[in-house]
């Protein structure tokens, strides 16, 4: 005999639809740019290759986030040997003229250190002899100088001529004769040979303050 079932089944099973595409993990969109690089000391950030580079001779830079350029040491300075900040020159001594250092002062000239923080000529009637010079010699009248930047007192004060020249060089000062009309000694710096002799009046030699 053939048997029939009593009962059917009372629902029908639903199926769910599989994803269409696998997930995925990968980020939107790339990084638009890169970190800022922090530089060391005595270099800066190069705005277009986005790198650290060293600081060109005679200038310093700190160093650190964003820095982008470097900087040239005052007037009397120049930069350490990792061209992370600048250091002072010392009495008689200036920035040299790349400053990447010092150098001294050259005769005729001075620098305290203080003060000055570079070479300064000597003023008339003073000199400095030597380099290195933390200041400048007063010249002993009747002997004084014609100019700035003088290494000697080389010539005599107003009123004065000079006659002749010691071993050394120095001028040997002889005072003008005031009392004679024809000679006129208003200026600094005459000697017996450029004695100024008025119109009117006359001397047999340059060599001789005699005139009539």
């Amino acid at each position: 005999p053939t048997l029939t079932p009593t009962e059917s089944p009372s629902s029908v099973p639903t199926i769910t639809a599989l994803p269409t595409s696998p997930p995925t993990t990968a980020p939107s969109a790339a990084p638009t740019s890169a970190p800022t690089p922090l530089c060391t000391e005595g270099a800066f950030l190069n705005t277009t290759s986005l790198e650290c580079q060293g600081c060109p001779n005679g200038q310093v830079s700190a160093g650190g986030l964003g820095v982008t350029s470097c900087s040239e040491c005052p007037v009397g300075q120049f930069p350490n040997s990792d061209q992370s900040e600048c250091q002072p020159c010392g009495a008689g001594m200036e920035t040299s003229s790349d400053n990447t250092g010092c150098e001294k002062c050259l005769a005729g000239r001075y620098s305290d250190g203080v003060r000055m923080k570079q070479c300064w000529d000597c003023v008339v009637g003073k000199y400095s002899s030597n380099s290195t010079a933390v200041a400048c010699d007063l010249c002993k009248a009747p002997l004084t100088t014609t100019a700035d930047n003088s290494t000697s007192c080389d010539a005599c004060v107003q009123a004065w001529y000079q006659a002749d020249v010691d071993a050394d060089g120095i001028p040997v000062c002889e005072e003008c004769p005031l009392k004679t009309e024809g000679v006129d000694c208003d200026k600094t710096g005459i000697t017996i040979q450029s004695l100024p002799i008025r119109q009117g009046y006359w001397r047999y030699i340059d060599t001789t303050s005699q005139v009539f």
